[in-house]
């Protein structure tokens, strides 16, 4: 079974007129299967902009008011999760100290469109209909416990590009590693659209120690649309299309031995 820990789908918007006393009734629409309630931060605006050579990530914004908390609404073992701020709106699943294996993408998407109808409908209710959606991404995170042999001296056994650290003369063996790769997309009429990201560091998780690979595919779903199509039906292919280049992804750079090991089917 592939690593998977974390899965989250999100939808990026301007900011909504959104205000502390909204939260509860919205968390009214989810109370029934997400009975938790927290605040917590706040994300930065992520957006993905194509007019550079550069990828830029995490943007700074000017406040005109205090920001709002990130409003998040749990399920009772934790595992299944909505977040809502005024600029985003996101759906997740993630692993913590559970053994729930991951559900599959299919379950995952499902829930999404789910959450997702219910957010919209409290949105319409509210007087704030045709959320401009900017920007949507897909992320999977994929955490490799250091106690279960995932050693950081030899990464060549889990990278398929890695070099033999070994090669590398006069050197004591590697102890730590992070790496960060970003790959643009474009639509058949050359029009970027959307970026791959895939990064590693070592992170301390619910499991203990970890390498955390993380696959990131964000940017904007109406690029080659019609006038006539679905601005949902948009953000959902948007969303399988992410899935499957993660899953490839994945796959193109971690080795064979690590395939074997997660009982992968080809």
């Amino acid at each position: 079974m592939p690593p998977v820990s974390e899965v989250t789908m999100a939808i990026q918007f301007p900011d909504l007129p959104l205000q502390s006393a909204d939260v509860g009734g919205l968390w009214h629409e989810y109370s029934d299967r997400l009975p938790i309630a927290e605040d917590r931060p706040p994300v930065p605006p992520q957006r993905e902009t194509f007019a550079s050579l550069f990828p830029i990530g995490i943007q700074v914004q000017i406040l005109n008011a205090p920001p709002l908390p990130m409003a998040a609404f749990l399920a009772a073992d934790r595992t299944s999760l909505v977040q809502v701020q005024r600029s985003r709106f996101e759906c997740a699943w993630r692993q913590g100290d559970s053994n729930h294996p991951y559900p599959r993408y299919g379950e995952l998407r499902e829930q999404y469109l789910s959450n997702a109808r219910l957010f919209v409908e409290f949105c319409e209710r509210r007087g704030w209909p045709d959320i401009p959606v900017q920007q949507a991404e897909i992320l999977y995170l994929n955490d490799l416990p250091l106690a279960d042999g995932y050693p950081l001296s030899s990464p060549e056994r889990v990278f398929s590009f890695w070099k033999n650290s070994a090669e590398l003369p006069g050197l004591p063996p590697l102890d730590s590693l992070r790496f960060s790769q970003s790959y643009t997309l474009q639509s058949e009429d050359e029009i970027p659209y959307a970026r791959l990201h895939i990064a590693a560091e070592p992170v301390v998780s619910e499991k203990g120690p970890c390498l955390r690979v993380a696959l990131t595919f964000r940017g904007e779903p109406f690029v080659g649309i019609g006038p006539g199509d679905d601005p949902q039906s948009a953000i959902m292919r948007f969303m399988d299309e992410g899935h499957v280049r993660i899953v490839r992804a994945f796959a193109a750079v971690t080795t064979p031995e690590m395939h074997e090991r997660w009982g992968r089917l080809k």
